[in-house]
């Protein structure tokens, strides 16, 4: 019977070489379905996995992960990618903000379902990823959805739906109700009064009036005085915020956002898709997946241990110090990541062994492919090109800028380099799945 010798180098088992290679062959199996590994003493004895540039999954005998190199670019990118972090200066403050906006929110949701005001509400939604439009870095938002009844939802163009109301005749108006008004003084909202001009669908800008004037009533009942309450419309679109207090760190904001509830992850929102578009139709509104990202995103957290939205926090980083490419938005970066992620994973399936230098080599070179196309699907929506709106010219500053960070090590680790001495409040802006 052939024995095994004594434990060397940490516990492997040793095989004795007189034993036959059949005999090898079963030692080996039985120990690998136990979860050892074996070890040989021959004349060129394999390398163990101390030697080796990979981390070995312990029962499955595979390769899992890169360890990180020892390049200068590799080291300089590691040390960005925590000084975007959210360290302990900044985590109080982001931390304060999320809770007293959760507990703010968790109250108007409690009132708005008591309180009979004919919509139906759903549970509120975190935006815990780069959403589409633009926000602020010391904003905390959240998607408010509500199911309206018998409506119709018409698709215009990409990206975009109106919704039909009923007639006139199939909605509840107050004075059918038996109560027009709450105990509290809020009054039940007839959806009559929320059509557009053309008497048919819904009116964005009266349903966000409508939407805001139920806030300051549920908010004055909690005790929240009007005036930290600010309503009105920028270049993404509509708007509805409240100011937090949060324990003395002033500036910090919770945006509401008034969503139509259409199925499981999938919502309708007064926010436009493009930076630079006119002001949104009154009928238009927007379909929003930004549930549905926040999945994929921390899915691909999961799976590679954050390797990859940790370069996408770095490339953020790296377009906001270029002044060339700081048009490049976050929601830019990260759609090119998911294009960039779905084109490894189809292609290449052990893309989880990229290193975090590879990660910012290989989206910075997704960006670079898009730009020279002079277009950037969106990622669940077809028909969307993000850079539809994108001048020529700015184009062509982008691809200059991508091309020679893609090109050159020097130049990355110089613009690395700057990055790491610019202002230190950005890196407030990362959402918190980003530091899984």
């Amino acid at each position: 019977m052939p024995r095994l010798g004594r434990p060397i180098h940490g516990g492997f088992p040793r095989i004795e070489k007189t034993q036959s290679k059949e005999e090898n062959a079963m030692m080996l199996k039985r120990l690998v379905k136990d979860g050892s590994r074996v070890k040989f003493e021959m004349d060129n004895p394999i390398k163990t996995s101390l030697s080796l540039p990979h981390i070995y999954l312990p029962r499955l005998l595979r390769q899992k992960t890169d360890k990180d190199p020892d390049t200068e670019l590799g080291t300089a990118l590691q040390n960005l990618a925590d000084f975007t972090g959210i360290d302990a200066e900044g985590e109080l403050p982001l931390k304060l903000a999320r809770n007293e906006a959760k507990d703010l929110i968790m109250r108007i949701a409690r009132c708005m379902r008591t309180e009979k005001n004919g919509f139906e509400f759903k549970h509120p939604v975190l935006v815990d990823c780069y959403p589409h439009w633009e926000q602020s870095n010391m904003e905390v938002a959240y998607l408010f959805p509500v199911i309206l009844p018998r409506i119709t939802l018409r698709f215009h163009q990409p990206g975009c739906v109106v919704v039909e109301l009923p007639s006139k005749a199939d909605i509840c108006t107050p004075s059918e109700v038996s109560s027009s008004k709450s105990e509290n003084g809020i009054p039940h909202v007839d959806l009559n009064k929320l059509r557009a001009k053309d008497g048919t669908h819904l009116s964005l800008k009266k349903t966000y009036i409508m939407f805001a004037k139920l806030i300051k009533r549920i908010l004055k009942v909690c005790g929240v005085v009007a005036e930290r309450v600010k309503v009105g419309h920028c270049e993404s679109g509509y708007y509805l915020t409240v100011e937090l207090m949060n324990y003395g760190w002033a500036g910090w904001k919770l945006q509401i956002i008034p969503a139509i509830y259409v199925k499981t992850n999938m919502f309708l929102i007064p926010k436009i898709f493009f930076q630079g578009e006119s002001v949104p139709s009154d009928i238009h509104w927007r379909v929003s997946w930004v549930v549905r990202e926040m999945e994929i995103l921390g899915c691909i957290s999961l799976t590679d241990k954050g390797s990859r939205v940790r370069a996408l926090r770095v490339v953020c980083k790296l377009c906001q110090t270029d002044w060339r490419l700081s048009e490049l938005s976050p929601y830019h970066v990260q759609t090119a990541l998911l294009h960039d992620v779905d084109h490894h994973v189809d292609t290449s399936p052990r893309w989880q062994r990229f290193t975090l230098e590879k990660c910012v080599k290989s989206l910075l070179g997704r960006l670079l492919t898009q730009v020279r196309r002079g277009s950037l699907p969106h990622f669940l929506i077809e028909g969307i090109d993000l850079f539809e709106l994108v001048n020529p010219r700015k184009m062509a500053l982008w691809k200059s800028a991508l091309a020679r960070l893609t090109s050159s090590d020097n130049a990355l680790l110089s613009l690395t380099h700057r990055a790491m001495l610019g202002d230190k409040q950005t890196e407030l802006s990362f959402p918190k799945f980003l530091d899984m």
